[in-house]
């Protein structure tokens, strides 16, 4: 049998070099990868002899003769034996796709790439299942993992499809990134901070094998996008920030997007949906992360994907689930109309009018983000976790976009909040501070806390309404969530960006303590989260839940024709350093100032704050 196969072999060989006799034409050689493409096929080309390197024919004569010279010297040695597995040691220049990753950090012996033991890559898949997958859905995961299991049979033939494989990898990197220290032992998977460097060098170097700015195959990018996620989940927020960009690019290139056509099947439809507004979710959260704004704009997000089950999402015609009954892709929906609103808030004014022209106009995208929230509002306490998670975030983000409409960390000369504006953030922000730290105290939401990341941004809006509060018996409450959120925040804030977003925080609290008569302690040590009263987010066995209260927005927009002057906000040369010492002659901020306070703030992340 191989016997017959090498004599053809030869014959193909011959033929060929008899086709182009001489591979001189080609002045260099030409390093190719050899990398098959899922859905690309090899093509014969009709200028073989550029294409081949000069010693060509000599290489794979010697070649075949060696596999005859082997096949007659064997003896009659068996060669169905099962294969040894192949293991390939990762190629350190890969193409331009590896100018992204930081090769400057990498080991100088890179390890061999190996698959995970089959216990390994189950566990793993089934870590990412629980709790990446119901909250971050860029892909259909019963087909994705159908794609892995053929790619490892098509492997053992000596064939592999690159991007399925950094899309495996990928998965392996995010779901070790979504377990704790702790739980990695349990596991007995090993020292979590080794596995993450070890799957994140091996995610970014098949991203690259793979080709993602060439490759059409969307596995790339869905590995990409995971990959990001993941670095999100391990807080380098930094890196996160700026690839995203890199996947919109990409995405953009591949079609997706607003242009994207609706002649694909419905299930590749839906999956590229999924993908485009995956990566319209980490740039909103880059954008919040790094006190920037949006880079994708709200109208290239007006065709969600369908929030259905994903088993639904193999039938034909697809059947939409009511929106009563939560389903795989329940979370993510609520997260794609947050980002649109996210996106919406951020937008500039459009045409001509006054400095409050676009406020009742925001208003009302708030107020129509917070009516399709209260869908949620069914689930009780009896609900299982992850459904009960749904209705906490619903809530949470509700809030939070009334926070972003009033104190956007950004600058925002286009939108100032009206003097008429009588929403009370201190309530609502410390409601929600404290919600916040109880939720990740919390087991039974265990799976998902890797979503959660330091709020220092709601934090900052805290300690300016305590710089500018007269109100002793509330602020005491708002100073204990906000300390306890300073002492939980301070050791993730200091590691992930050097200080740049904490200095300033840092110097906020210590006028805070000046202004309460706190002694600032050696160190700037705080106290810890204990003592502080739960709260209650929302109870069904209350009439008003939070959903209902007034610390949403309750007020009816005001009419164009009542609008009132125009009013030019000018927060003067004031740093913060000279806002954090205080005066000597008014100790206490007046009440009006917090919006001063705010662009103060802002002035002091320097670089970070943008001006919109």
């Amino acid at each position: 049998m191989l016997d017959s196969r090498l004599v053809r072999l030869e014959e193909l060989v011959n033929q060929l070099e008899a086709k182009v006799p001489d591979g001189s034409d080609s002045s260099d050689a030409v390093y190719t990868k050899d990398v098959v493409f899922s859905n690309q096929a090899i093509r014969p080309t009709d200028n073989i002899k550029g294409l081949i390197a000069r010693d060509f024919w000599q290489a794979i004569s010697q070649e075949v003769s060696g596999l005859r010279d082997i096949l007659e010297g064997s003896d009659g040695e068996e060669y169905d034996q099962e294969p040894e597995p192949v293991v390939r040691s990762i190629p350190y220049n890969y193409g331009s796709v590896a100018t992204l990753f930081d090769q400057g950090m990498r080991p100088i012996d890179i390890p061999e790439l190996e698959l995970p033991t089959e216990g390994i890559r189950t566990m793993l898949l089934r870590i990412y299942q629980d709790r990446v997958d119901k909250v971050v859905k860029v892909l259909h995961l019963d087909t994705t993992l159908d794609a892995i299991k053929r790619n490892h049979a098509d492997g053992k033939n000596g064939v592999q499809f690159p991007a399925i494989q950094a899309l495996e990898f990928a998965i392996y990197f995010m779901a070790i990134c979504s377990i704790t220290d702790s739980e990695a032992n349990t596991m007995m998977l090993g020292d979590r901070r080794s596995l993450i460097q070890q799957y994140r060098y091996a995610t970014e170097t098949l991203i690259s094998i793979a080709d993602l700015f060439r490759n059409p195959d969307l596995a790339v990018l869905q590995a990409f996008v995971i990959y990001l996620t993941g670095l999100r989940a391990c807080r380098n927020i930094e890196a996160m920030w700026v690839l995203t960009a890199v996947a919109a690019r990409v995405a953009i290139a591949r079609g997706l997007g607003p242009s994207d056509s609706n002649n694909w099947q419905p299930h590749n439809l839906e999956i590229r949906r999924r993908l485009w507004f995956g990566i319209g979710i980490l740039d909103t959260n880059a954008a919040l992360e790094r006190g920037s704004i949006p880079m994708l704009h709200w109208e290239e997000f007006q065709r969600p994907p369908l929030n259905i089950n994903d088993s639904d999402l193999t039938s034909t015609p697809i059947i939409k689930i009511p929106s009563c009954e939560v389903t795989d892709m329940s979370f993510s929906c609520m997260a794609y109309e947050a980002m649109v609103c996210h996106k919406k808030i951020c937008s500039p004014p459009v045409g001509p009018g006054g400095p409050f022209s676009e406020w009742n106009k925001k208003l009302r995208i708030i107020a129509d983000f917070e009516d399709s929230m209260r869908q949620y509002s069914w689930i009780d306490e009896s609900a299982k976790p992850f459904e009960r998670f749904i209705r906490f975030m619903a809530e949470a983000i509700a809030l939070h976009m009334q926070l972003l409409l009033r104190r956007p960390p950004y600058k925002n000369k286009n939108n100032p909040v009206p003097p008429w504006d009588d929403f009370d953030l201190m309530e609502v922000i410390t409601s929600l501070l404290q919600k916040s730290l109880q939720q990740q105290a919390e087991d039974v939401y265990a799976n998902w806390t890797w979503l959660e990341y330091p709020k220092w941004y709601i934090l900052a809006i805290l300690l300016v309404e305590l710089c500018s509060c007269k109100a002793v018996d509330f602020s005491d409450r708002a100073y204990s969530v906000a300390q306890a959120a300073f002492d939980q925040y301070a050791p993730l804030m200091s590691e992930i960006d050097s200080g740049m977003f904490w200095r300033p925080i840092a110097k906020l609290m210590q006028r805070v303590q000046i202004l309460r008569g706190v002694a600032v302690p050696a160190g700037f040590h705080h106290q810890s989260m204990g003592g502080i009263e739960e709260v209650e987010f929302f109870n069904t066995s209350k009439a008003k839940n939070i959903l209902d209260s007034s610390s949403f927005s309750n007020q009816a927009p005001v009419a164009n024709n009542q609008m009132p002057p125009a009013i030019t906000i000018d927060t003067g040369s004031v740093s913060i350093n000279e806002f954090a010492r205080g005066s000597e002659n008014d100790p206490v901020t007046d009440d009006g100032m917090a919006w001063i306070n705010w662009d103060l703030f802002l002035t002091d992340l320097g670089g970070s704050a943008y001006i919109l």
